[in-house]
């Protein structure tokens, strides 16, 4: 088959294009051959025996990798779940109050870290060398990372909570998209994270940017448990609506598939209607420090909800169509 010489020329200029940028790709993932480059990876890859060679050799431990994004990452802030490595570190000298410097992890400090994977005994540490318990940076909150990391072995993400509390940290303390601690812990279905938290009051019907409580985040998942919960302890408003379609929490779990949920909402809702036809739904409280900036389209917290909000609406019929806006995205640390 001829191939016209332009043809050749056009192929061969893109292909070299696609190389040079699978080779600018292949160079942003490998790391600097710098010692305290290779520090803070030992420690993010929990090399304790790599850690413990360079700072035998005197490499600064308050030295940081930089990341794929721009940001700079100290070895301190991955090394919270590694005792070990993270002891060595703070012998070494590494200030436990280093941050993530730019990227998507701005402000993610050893606290957030330590609060993810659930470590008590590192997250007191941080809290007795003077942490702040509400976190500083664009990112969630460490409290909001304790209620809503995956579980891992040996994680203590109660006790974390418990702590963060006790220690300082805001129940109901709202990232930029109005996501609070039990939103997090409803979204996956934690239930004795939710226990944790209702201990200390939370203001349960504060509301996302989406206009959904922590009670639609969990009638969306079918999280019976969470959903009974935060009905018969926390007494939530059956009766609030999203801003962006009106649906209440028993219409969004019928439109989820979530028909167990759903029955068990529309009998709730019968049941309590004389008491809150007209209770309001709160608004989240921006955030001025420690707050989340990912994937907000511009979106800013503390738009009105619809008219109506808090009244009675009538339920979604048995064959009604699904819908509902996406959950906020929701960035855990779980793969720091």
């Amino acid at each position: 088959m001829h191939r016209s010489p332009l043809f050749v020329v056009g192929t061969s200029v893109f292909l070299l294009l696609q190389f040079f940028q699978a080779a600018e790709a292949i160079a942003l993932c490998l790391p600097s051959s710098s010692p305290e480059t290779q520090l803070a990876l030992a420690a993010k890859t929990d090399d304790s025996q790599k850690v413990t060679a360079l700072l035998n050799a005197r490499v600064d431990p308050n030295q940081a990798w930089s990341a794929r994004d721009g940001g700079q990452c100290p070895a301190i802030v991955w090394a919270a779940p590694n005792e070990t490595i993270f002891d060595a570190l703070v012998k070494a000298g590494a200030s436990v109050h280093m941050a993530v410097q730019g990227g998507k992890k701005d402000g993610f400090t050893a606290l957030h870290s330590a609060s993810c994977i659930g470590s008590a005994r590192t997250v007191e540490h941080l809290l007795n060398a003077g942490m702040p318990a509400d976190g500083a940076g664009k990112i969630y909150s460490p409290l909001i990372h304790a209620a809503g990391c995956a579980e891992r072995k040996g994680a203590d993400h109660i006790t974390v909570i418990r702590m963060l509390l006790t220690r300082g940290a805001k129940v109901s303390l709202a990232a930029e998209n109005g996501w609070t601690a039990l939103h997090a812990a409803a979204e996956r279905n934690f239930v004795a994270r939710v226990e944790a938290l209702l201990e200390f009051h939370p203001n349960h019907d504060l509301v996302d940017t989406n206009g959904q409580t922590p009670l639609m985040v969990a009638a969306r998942g079918g999280a019976m448990a969470v959903v009974r919960l935060l009905v018969e302890r926390a007494r939530v408003n059956l009766f609030a609506t999203q801003t962006t379609d009106g649906k209440n929490a028993a219409q969004i779990a019928q439109a989820k598939g979530h028909s167990e949920v759903a029955a068990y909402l529309t009998t709730a809702m019968a049941q309590s209607a004389p008491e809150h036809t007209t209770l309001p739904v709160a608004h989240a409280v921006p955030l001025t420090h420690g707050s989340l900036d990912y994937d907000l389209g511009g979106v800013e917290l503390g738009s009105p909800l619809g008219k109506g909000a808090a009244a009675r609406t009538p339920l979604l019929a048995a064959n009604g169509a699904p819908g509902g806006p996406a959950l906020p995205s929701a960035p855990y640390a779980d793969s720091f």
